[in-house]
């Protein structure tokens, strides 16, 4: 995970400078894939790409995936949060400690995803309102889960490099 915490698009600076610059038909091409990772880091490796409205494109046998890769790839929450008819690009909002907070507009809402950058698992609590001016009623949907959480305050644990995706639509 070295490369995606050394990588200008997921560090803060440079990536909300130049997010303003793509849209709908011209998106960011991550494009290095990360082998030796662990699922959890592989789940956060997709998710970062659907944050960033990444062309999502598959180089292997879909025959030969494993049920882990088709779950992964096939996720419809994030394949929304990336092929959004908005097309904008997430941006780094908000850090803490170890924690790093992007925000995807969307057309109807907004995407945060909360991704922990070290070692160790990190708790978290995210409070749409006070954290990123979410001021509209939303309530949060879990993107891996599928869960929602009236509300839309989001609280848990997230394991070394991993990440959690919740998806504020507008009511």
């Amino acid at each position: 995970m070295a490369l995606l915490r050394n990588n200008h698009r997921f560090s803060g600076g440079l990536c909300s400078e130049i997010a303003s610059l793509y849209g709908k038909g011209k998106s960011s091409s991550p494009d290095k894939r990360f082998a030796g990772c662990t699922d959890e880091e592989y789940k956060t490796h997709f998710a970062l790409w659907c944050m960033l409205a990444a062309p999502l494109i598959v180089n292997n046998d879909l025959r030969d995936m494993s049920d882990f890769t088709r779950k992964l790839l096939t996720n419809k929450h994030l394949i929304a949060v990336d092929q959004d008819s908005l097309g904008r690009q997430g941006y780094t909002f908000l850090r803490s400690d170890d924690l790093q907070y992007l925000r995807k507009e969307l057309k109807d809402g907004v995407a945060i995803c909360v991704f922990n950058r070290s070692e160790t698992p990190k708790d978290f609590t995210f409070d749409p309102v006070k954290d990123a001016d979410i001021l509209y009623p939303a309530d949060a949907t879990n993107a891996w889960t599928g869960r929602v959480s009236k509300k839309g305050i989001v609280r848990g644990t997230l394991p070394a490099h991993g990440c959690e995706v919740y998806i504020y639509r507008r009511k």
